[in-house]
């Protein structure tokens, strides 16, 4: 099993433009054959202590949202590691958590705990 570190560039807060730069790490870790790629830790949005408003860059989980955002991440051989925020109880706060993209006909692994 190959396993692959990926230190994006910062970004700004609430940015997801870490999306495309993932999606282009998969693709190398699909010719390098890479099963495990771990990007850092609120890679999507940016950290919540970073953020004027937290909720603001918060992914909606419940509500579909980290789905639709993770589609492009999918592959047939590897699996992303993606940290992110995320609404909770409403929206009215948040967490910071750590998933596990999904592969074609997989699931996601479960969530991790809070790293409040």
């Amino acid at each position: 099993m190959k396993v692959a570190a990926y230190q994006s560039p910062l970004l700004p807060v609430g940015s997801m433009e870490a999306l495309e730069l993932i999606r282009d790490r998969v693709e190398w870790c699909e010719t390098e054959g890479v099963d495990i790629l771990c990007c850092p830790e609120a890679v999507l949005g940016g950290l919540a202590d970073d953020a004027e408003c937290p909720v603001d860059i918060a992914i909606d989980v419940e509500g579909g949202q980290l789905e639709a955002l993770l589609a492009p991440l999918a592959s047939k051989s590897v699996t992303a590691i993606v940290g992110f925020t995320e609404t909770v109880g409403g929206g009215k706060a948040i967490q910071c958590r750590r998933r596990v993209s999904r592969r074609k006909g997989r699931r996601h692994l479960p969530q991790a705990p809070s790293c409040d």
